[in-house]
């Protein structure tokens, strides 16, 4: 049990400094990182989804990696977010970002006065919800916009703070996406 409790310690110093380094190529580093992870499981990614998008209004974009094995029943996939620099990127270690591609804002976040993603993600019994996330001194931030309740996805139903960031109708297996998402086969 020692060992264990060391071993954890020890991989948690090491991501926490993994962020402070300059990453040419954030599909290496995220596989480099999936590798270490899918030793421990016995089992190797096949593709990752990649997504390039402005996250901070810098007219930079940044870079968001995900497995397709990481997708959640009501909140999408979990995303490492690579933030642009010079020279390169930075790995945000703090925190993923989680939302499906199909059911995210990403522009100005007028209620937070910042430049972010706003996510979609619905729960049970038609209850959904409004998660934001940004970027702060390179760290993800995360908060709350609200939950709400709804009885159909009729645009006329939808509540206020949902239509300001999504103007189109959802509906169950809509694949619209305004916001493309590579699928990058590994070997």
């Amino acid at each position: 049990m020692i060992i264990r409790s060391a071993l954890f310690c020890l991989i948690c110093i090491v991501s926490a400094h993994a962020g402070d380094r300059l990453v040419v190529d954030p599909v290496e580093d995220y596989i480099d990182h999936q590798d270490a992870d899918s030793a421990a499981m016995n089992s190797k990614p096949t593709e990752v989804l990649k997504m390039e998008v402005d996250l901070d209004g810098d007219l930079k974009n940044d870079v968001l990696l995900a497995l397709p094995e990481s997708h959640t029943l009501h909140y999408g996939y979990y995303w490492t977010v690579f933030h642009a620099v010079s020279g390169g990127y930075k790995r945000l270690t703090n925190a993923l970002i989680v939302f499906e591609p199909s059911t995210v804002y990403i522009g100005k976040i007028r209620s937070l006065k910042k430049f972010g993603v706003v996510a979609y993600s619905s729960g049970s019994q038609n209850f959904g919800g409004l998660t934001a996330f940004w970027i702060s001194e390179d760290q993800v931030k995360e908060k709350d916009l609200g939950n709400f309740k709804f009885t159909s996805m009729v645009r006329s139903e939808l509540p206020p703070a949902y239509l300001r960031y999504f103007p189109y109708k959802l509906k169950e297996g809509d694949e619209y996406c305004p916001y493309p998402v590579q699928r990058i086969p590994l070997n």
